[in-house]
Protein backbone atom coordinates (compact mmCIF):
# COMPACT_ATOMS: atom_id res chain seq x y z
CA UNK A 1 0.00 0.00 0.00
CA UNK A 2 2.78 2.43 0.82
CA UNK A 3 4.58 1.50 -2.38
CA UNK A 4 1.43 2.34 -4.34
CA UNK A 5 1.13 5.74 -2.62
CA UNK A 6 4.82 6.47 -3.28
CA UNK A 7 4.38 5.61 -6.98
CA UNK A 8 1.31 7.84 -7.21
CA UNK A 9 3.12 10.73 -5.51
CA UNK A 10 6.08 10.32 -7.84
CA UNK A 11 3.77 10.62 -10.84
CA UNK A 12 2.32 13.98 -9.67
CA UNK A 13 3.83 17.24 -10.84
CA UNK A 14 5.00 19.75 -8.22
CA UNK A 15 1.95 21.93 -8.93
CA UNK A 16 -0.39 18.97 -8.40
CA UNK A 17 1.40 18.10 -5.13
CA UNK A 18 1.03 21.68 -3.92
CA UNK A 19 -2.71 21.72 -4.73
CA UNK A 20 -3.17 18.38 -2.97
CA UNK A 21 -1.38 19.67 0.13
CA UNK A 22 -3.54 22.82 0.20
CA UNK A 23 -6.74 20.76 0.01
CA UNK A 24 -5.94 18.66 3.07
CA UNK A 25 -8.68 17.24 5.27
CA UNK A 26 -7.54 19.18 8.37
CA UNK A 27 -9.70 22.11 9.36
CA UNK A 28 -8.32 25.45 10.45
CA UNK A 29 -9.20 24.68 14.10
CA UNK A 30 -6.96 21.62 14.28
CA UNK A 31 -4.08 23.66 12.89
CA UNK A 32 -4.63 26.42 15.46
CA UNK A 33 -4.82 23.89 18.28
CA UNK A 34 -1.64 22.30 17.04
CA UNK A 35 0.15 25.68 17.04
CA UNK A 36 -1.28 26.57 20.46
CA UNK A 37 -0.17 23.23 21.88
CA UNK A 38 3.32 23.83 20.51
CA UNK A 39 3.49 27.30 22.05
CA UNK A 40 2.24 25.98 25.41
CA UNK A 41 4.84 23.19 25.32
CA UNK A 42 7.61 25.69 24.60
CA UNK A 43 6.47 27.94 27.46
CA UNK A 44 6.30 25.00 29.89
CA UNK A 45 9.76 23.78 28.88
CA UNK A 46 11.19 27.28 29.26
CA UNK A 47 9.71 27.64 32.75
CA UNK A 48 11.08 24.23 33.71
CA UNK A 49 14.52 25.23 32.44
CA UNK A 50 14.49 28.39 34.54
CA UNK A 51 13.33 26.51 37.65
CA UNK A 52 15.95 23.78 37.26
CA UNK A 53 18.73 26.34 36.73
CA UNK A 54 17.61 28.27 39.83
CA UNK A 55 17.48 25.06 41.88
CA UNK A 56 20.96 24.01 40.73
CA UNK A 57 22.40 27.45 41.48
CA UNK A 58 20.96 27.54 45.01
CA UNK A 59 22.13 23.98 45.63
CA UNK A 60 25.68 24.90 44.57
CA UNK A 61 25.58 27.95 46.84
CA UNK A 62 24.43 25.78 49.77
CA UNK A 63 27.23 23.30 49.13
CA UNK A 64 29.77 26.13 48.87
CA UNK A 65 28.56 27.69 52.13
CA UNK A 66 28.73 24.29 53.85
CA UNK A 67 32.28 23.71 52.68
CA UNK A 68 33.28 27.20 53.80
CA UNK A 69 31.92 26.53 57.29
CA UNK A 70 33.57 23.11 57.39
CA UNK A 71 36.97 24.52 56.40
CA UNK A 72 36.61 27.42 58.84
CA UNK A 73 35.77 25.05 61.70
CA UNK A 74 38.66 22.80 60.78
CA UNK A 75 41.22 25.60 61.22
CA UNK A 76 39.39 27.25 64.16
CA UNK A 77 38.26 30.59 62.76
CA UNK A 78 36.13 32.89 64.87
CA UNK A 79 32.89 34.38 63.59
CA UNK A 80 34.58 37.72 62.88
CA UNK A 81 37.42 36.03 61.03
CA UNK A 82 34.90 34.07 58.95
CA UNK A 83 33.12 37.28 58.01
CA UNK A 84 36.38 38.97 57.04
CA UNK A 85 37.41 35.92 55.02
CA UNK A 86 34.04 35.97 53.21
CA UNK A 87 34.61 39.63 52.46
CA UNK A 88 38.09 38.84 51.14
CA UNK A 89 36.63 36.16 48.87
CA UNK A 90 33.97 38.57 47.61
CA UNK A 91 36.52 41.32 46.95
CA UNK A 92 38.70 38.81 45.09
CA UNK A 93 35.75 38.02 42.84
CA UNK A 94 35.55 34.34 43.74
CA UNK A 95 32.35 32.54 42.76
CA UNK A 96 32.82 29.99 45.53
CA UNK A 97 33.85 31.37 48.92
CA UNK A 98 35.62 28.17 49.93
CA UNK A 99 38.20 28.71 47.20
CA UNK A 100 39.83 31.41 49.33
CA UNK A 101 41.20 28.65 51.58
CA UNK A 102 43.50 27.41 48.82
CA UNK A 103 44.11 30.34 46.47
CA UNK A 104 46.90 32.56 47.80
CA UNK A 105 46.64 35.08 44.97
CA UNK A 106 42.90 35.53 45.48
CA UNK A 107 43.41 35.91 49.22
CA UNK A 108 46.11 38.54 48.68
CA UNK A 109 44.09 40.57 46.18
CA UNK A 110 40.97 40.52 48.36
CA UNK A 111 42.98 41.33 51.48
CA UNK A 112 44.69 44.29 49.85
CA UNK A 113 41.29 45.64 48.77
CA UNK A 114 39.96 45.37 52.32
CA UNK A 115 42.97 47.08 53.87
CA UNK A 116 42.89 49.86 51.27
CA UNK A 117 39.17 50.40 51.88
CA UNK A 118 39.74 50.53 55.64
CA UNK A 119 42.45 53.13 55.10
CA UNK A 120 40.30 55.23 52.80
CA UNK A 121 37.11 55.04 54.87
CA UNK A 122 38.25 54.83 58.50
CA UNK A 123 41.85 55.99 58.59
CA UNK A 124 45.26 54.63 59.44
CA UNK A 125 44.38 53.05 62.79
CA UNK A 126 41.51 51.01 61.35
CA UNK A 127 43.72 49.97 58.48
CA UNK A 128 46.36 48.73 60.93
CA UNK A 129 43.77 46.69 62.86
CA UNK A 130 42.45 45.12 59.65
CA UNK A 131 46.00 44.43 58.52
CA UNK A 132 46.71 42.54 61.76
CA UNK A 133 43.56 40.43 61.35
CA UNK A 134 44.44 39.71 57.73
CA UNK A 135 47.95 38.61 58.75
CA UNK A 136 46.47 36.32 61.39
CA UNK A 137 44.09 34.83 58.83
CA UNK A 138 46.97 34.29 56.46
CA UNK A 139 48.84 32.30 59.09
CA UNK A 140 45.76 30.26 60.07
CA UNK A 141 45.17 29.38 56.43
CA UNK A 142 48.71 28.05 56.25
CA UNK A 143 49.83 30.38 53.50
CA UNK A 144 53.55 30.84 53.57
CA UNK A 145 54.73 34.02 55.15
CA UNK A 146 56.55 34.92 51.95
CA UNK A 147 57.09 38.50 52.86
CA UNK A 148 56.11 40.42 55.95
CA UNK A 149 55.65 43.44 53.69
CA UNK A 150 52.68 41.86 51.94
CA UNK A 151 50.19 43.59 54.21
CA UNK A 152 52.01 46.85 54.65
CA UNK A 153 50.02 49.16 52.46
CA UNK A 154 50.22 52.91 52.51
CA UNK A 155 52.91 52.98 55.19
CA UNK A 156 51.14 50.60 57.59
CA UNK A 157 53.28 48.09 59.40
CA UNK A 158 52.09 44.88 60.98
Amino acid sequence: MTATINIMLAMLTPLQRWNAARQSDGSIMTQRWFIAAGVVAIVILTVLLVVVNYYRRTQKQRISAGRFIEYADRIGLTGRECQILRDIAARAGLRHNESVFSMVEAFDSGASAIVEDALALRGVEASKRVSVVVSTLREKLGFESQAADRFQWAGNSV
